[in-house]
């Protein structure tokens, strides 16, 4: 019983890569959703933009929240 939770423990060591498809609609556009609660606008990035010009974290164009930076109000 422990060495095949030990072989299970031992096998989740190793990196898993996952891929997955984002959708684009036909103009191109990316729908993004505001992660804060108390926003939760929907809004579209071009999504050669998202490719080109975003860093790690994006910023909301309607409240300003950004990962680990609370909303300006």
């Amino acid at each position: 019983m422990f060495d095949d939770l030990r072989r299970a423990l031992k096998a989740l060591e190793q990196p898993t890569q996952v891929s997955f498809g984002i959708p684009i609609d036909e103009d191109g556009y990316l729908d993004r959703l505001c992660p804060w609660a108390e926003c939760g606008a929907e809004f579209k990035v071009l999504y050669s933009d998202w490719v080109d010009k975003v860093s790690d974290t994006c910023r909301c164009p309607f409240c300003g929240y950004s990962t680990g930076i609370r909303p300006k109000r």
